[in-house]
């Protein structure tokens, strides 16, 4: 972590740095005044002594300042160096030899580091910082290295140096989920290969749309892999880039299709706000470098728009009418707002080989790969009348090994032959025959007809939670098939993996939707339960800035001018937007082939990652920082370089023009003023401005705590054996991370004493390691109350009752059990004001964490503590995680919450419950 001068601590710098400017605010930005310009300096002054974070060996310096680099032997980026001067040409100018800053030599010297035995020091590795430093045309160099250059080792020479030598047979992938993400570092091909590196390594001609470029008759290639995750698995790959925009093109719902937003042309059709067919009237030109935002509507459906984009909104929880708005206005209005629900999208019924219902039937129940179907035994009468008023009638079978009920519409004609009846030989015509997913023809069908198919799948796999919530249960790609089907009939779904240890795939897919304006069952049993709604008429969203996309506008004939985009997302005119895509599922293949050939390695370039988005970067630091403070951290050979702004600058022009210079390292080339233009306007959050100008990690405002928070606890002290404690315990079981927590009552040290997290696929929670930490816990301090969320853990915390409860001084609040603590529900008042409770605590600094306690231990406490978003309900300021599928963990957060509230209800026992009925709350 960054330094601050020692004769400040982290929070008395901030307690400083908060005056200034609490003084500052007393004086108009344009007036000029001796006093203002004092603070001004100060300010300056203060914010001069906090040095960025420095993270990697790029940073490293000797014990008189000078740069720590690799010897000569032990790095082939000495000849590489050399060898781009002779071969490379300069980004601005087709004469001039490449100029590499010393930054990016410094880094290259890095990346190609090797050991006494020629071996890499990294396997991998990434590159992040801030935006326009140069990271695309460093990665262009590497990748032209990787492609013919000097890049492998050859042996020793006679004088103990390194060889190197060309890799004969390079396959080089420049990897990302899009095209426009590749030409970021393609472009710079075309500027840098001199005719001298073209002639002497035979490099084919190529132009700037060439997906291949081939040296030595096609030996030799330079790939940009924009494809899916599945084209290039199993690629022995010698090299990989992974660029990290993740920008894709949307799909845009038509009524012959989905359509890429950047495919739409003038006369295009597509689907109006209530569903029905409009115009495209005209498809403008793409922009680029605009401020863009990710617009998410309640049902996790989202698309990305400029700050400009315009949109139909109405402001939650008010009378007002409803007004045009842009994205821009919103972010800057601060209220929550709501847009038009997406009608389903009206399409005339069409010719289908086999009627939808049977298709959706079978689908949900029925054989791959075989014409017949499973049935319960309470819905065999109505399945074969149904079927049969379809002019498809079933016959029985012999029960399945499991005693199921098994039923054909193919008919038998001798020993195990059946002959194909009009359905049989429709199904096993259709490409889901032995590969279940909805056809597109069925997709694209007549509204009736896709409400058919939906009622076929929902009467087999689905179920009805509640009167008015259904689910679909079934595989990821069928489950996938389902959401878009009920996206475009208007059910706003959702869609998650649930965890299920009986499952072969380790669980199910479930997609959920509430039944409005649509019964989805045919089933008497089942359409007889259910409520079905009136449409809402408006969705509720939330806004997040995004890195800059290039985004389109297009006009269409409908007098409200809105029109459908992505998933049931009702927008006024869109742009190019981001969404969910395959770029997991790339990086993992990517981690895959770079392990089948010795030498093969990867490297992701990437600016400041938005935390909760579990992104490729996300994912990679999380990583990094498991491991960069053990001691056998160098056996992982991980590479992160980064430098970032220390936590505590603030968001002020005289901070920032010290600060940005700092954070721009040798890119020159960055003006500090227009940065600050770019900072300063009032329609782009704080935490995007730091994520991509100060190289920040930052969450969006919306998350509960930050950096500077958790180093205002820090503290020196350390529990002794014989201390007065209070615990607080959160489990999970399979995924959920599992959470010991203790308070001191004397001064509030909190300390992690055992966090347990997932590690593998088929990790469960060793709850003997849980009991023999709680164990030790107990005979080694003075436990006076302790409070377990009651969730997953009920058997287990009826034991440390049996155990413990007589031994405590204060009871948890759940009647008959001294441990026991329910802290299911986002809405449970109890739960809340002891959140609250803490809050105050921390916001106080009140409460301290340990600098002494192990590493490890207190690292992922800081990570679940960041991980926090708040969550308002009508009791107070609740907890949540940035969304309910996320793998960013904060049990930890948790079981402090109720080690917390165990230490208040100590230390107030003898007061009565504080009453948490509707009538106190209002006066509260």
């Amino acid at each position: 972590m960054a330094v601050i001068p020692q004769e400040r601590t982290v929070k008395q710098t901030k307690d400083l740095i908060d005056r200034i400017l609490e003084d500052l605010k007393e004086f108009d930005p344009g007036v000029e005044d001796p006093e203002k310009d004092r603070l001004e300096a100060e300010l300056a002054s203060v914010v001069d002594t906090l040095e960025p974070n420095f993270i990697g060996p790029t940073w490293q310096k000797n014990p008189d300042g000078t740069p720590h680099l690799p010897a000569r032997n032990r790095s082939l980026g000495w000849q590489i160096l050399a060898w781009c001067k002779k071969y490379l040409l300069h980004f601005k100018g087709p004469d001039r030899p490449i100029e590499l800053t010393k930054e990016q030599q410094r880094f290259i010297l890095w990346w190609y580091a090797i050991d006494e035995n020629g071996r890499w020091l990294y396997d991998s590795g990434v590159l992040q910082r801030a935006k326009g430093t140069g990271k695309d045309p460093l990665a262009a160099v590497i990748s032209v290295v990787e492609f013919v250059g000097p890049c492998r080792f050859d042996g020793w020479d006679a004088f103990g140096m390194p060889k190197s030598r060309s890799n004969l047979e390079s396959h080089i992938q420049v990897a990302a989920v899009n095209v426009t993400q590749t030409k970021n570092t393609s472009q710079f091909f075309l500027k840098i290969m001199s005719k001298k590196l073209r002639d002497e390594y035979s490099i084919m001609p190529f132009t700037s749309s060439t997906e291949t470029i081939k040296a030595r008759d096609g030996l030799q290639r330079l790939q940009m892999v924009t494809s899916s995750p599945r084209a290039i698995e199993g690629a022995r790959a010698s090299f990989t880039l992974l660029n990290e925009a993740l920008a894709i093109d949307t799909l845009i719902p038509t009524p012959s299709g989905p359509r890429l937003m950047g495919d739409l042309a003038d006369g295009d059709v597509i689907f109006g706000s209530d569903g029905s067919p409009v115009t495209v009237t005209k498809a403008h030109d793409i922009q680029a470098d605009r401020n863009c935002y990710r617009v998410t509507t309640s049902n996790g459906a989202s698309v990305v728009a400029s700050d400009g984009h315009l949109w139909m909104t109405k402001v939650a929880s008010s009378a007002a009418k409803p007004r045009i708005r842009t994205t821009a206005e919103m972010v800057a209005d601060g209220r929550r707002f709501m847009i038009p629900q997406a009608g389903p999208q009206e399409t005339p019924a069409v010719d289908l080989p086999l009627d939808p219902y049977v298709l959706g039937a079978w689908l949900g129940d029925g054989s791959t790969g075989g014409c017949n179907i499973t049935i319960g035994d309470a819905d065999v009468d109505a399945m074969m009348a149904e079927f049969a008023g379809r002019g498809v009638p079933l016959r029985a079978l012999n029960r399945n090994k499991r005693g199921a009920n098994r039923y054909s519409f193919s008919e038998r004609v001798g020993f195990g032959e059946s002959m194909g009846t009009p359905a049989a030989r429709a199904l096993r015509a259709l490409p889901c025959y032995r590969d279940k997913h909805i056809p597109e023809p069925y997709l694209r069908a007549g509204t009736e007809q896709r409400a058919e198919l939906l009622r076929g799948l929902m009467d087999t796999d689905g179920c009805l939670a509640k009167d008015d919530l259904a689910i679909f249960v079934g595989t990821e790609r069928l489950a996938r098939d389902v959401f878009r089907l009920a996206s475009a009939l208007g059910l706003r779904p959702g869609i998650n993996f649930q965890a299920d240890e009986r499952s072969r795939h380790g669980g199910v897919w479930r997609v959920h939707f509430i039944t409005e304006g649509l019964n989805p069952f045919s089933m008497p049993r089942k359409a007889s339960r259910v409520n079905v709604r009136q449409r809402r008429e408006w969705i509720p969203i939330s806004i997040e800035e995004v890195e800059s996309v290039p985004v389109r506008c297009i006009s269409v004939d409908a007098d409200d001018h809105l029109f459908q985009a992505g998933d049931g997302i009702v927008t006024h005119n869109t742009h190019h937007f981001i969404e969910g895509n395959q770029g997991i599922a790339m990086y993992e293949v990517v981690d895959g082939n770079a392990t089948k050939g010795q030498g093969s390695r990867y490297l992701a370039i990437t600016n400041a990652y938005l935390p909760g988005e579990d992104s490729v970067a996300e994912r990679m630091r999380g990583d990094y920082e498991a491991i960069k403070d053990r001691a056998d951290r160098d056996s992982f050979r991980f590479f992160y370089d980064s430098i970032e702004a220390h936590e505590l600058v603030p968001m002020h022009p005289v901070a920032l023009r010290v600060t940005i210079p700092k954070i721009r390292g040798d890119a020159y080339w960055l003006d500090p003023e227009k940065i600050l233009g770019s900072i300063r306007k009032k329609s782009i959050a704080n935490s995007r401005s730091r994520r991509m100008w100060l190289n920040q990690v930052v969450s969006s405002e919306d998350a509960l705590w930050t950096e500077a928070d958790w180093r205002m606890l820090e503290s020196d002290l350390y529990l002794k054996p014989g201390d007065t404690i209070t615990l607080g315990f959160d489990g999970g079981r399979t995924d959920d991370s599992t959470a010991l927590m203790a308070i001191r009552t004397s001064d509030l040290l909190s300390v992690p004493l055992g966090i347990w997290e997932k590690d593998g696929e088929d990790w469960v929670v060793p709850r003997e390691a849980v009991h023999s930490a709680i164990a030790s816990a107990f005979r080694t301090y003075n436990v006076v109350a302790f409070f377990a969320d009651v969730n997953l853990w009920e058997h287990d915390i009826l034991e440390w009752h049996s155990l413990y409860g007589e031994k405590l001084r204060v009871k948890a609040v759940d009647a008959g059990n001294a441990i026991g603590w329910d802290m299911r529900g986002t809405h449970n008042p109890r739960v809340t004001l002891a959140h609250e409770r803490l809050m105050s605590a921390i916001i106080e600094r009140k409460v301290k964490w340990s600098l002494s306690v192990n590493p490890e231990l207190v690292g992922t406490m800081r990570r679940h503590f960041l991980n926090v978003y708040r969550e308002e309900n009508s009791t107070g300021v609740h907890f949540r995680k940035v969304r309910k599928d996320s793998p960013r963990k904060i049990d930890c957060y948790a079981a402090w919450v109720a080690a917390y509230e165990a230490l208040y209800k100590f230390r107030t026992k003898a007061k009565p419950e504080r009453p948490t009925n509707q009538l106190w709350m209002l006066g509260r």
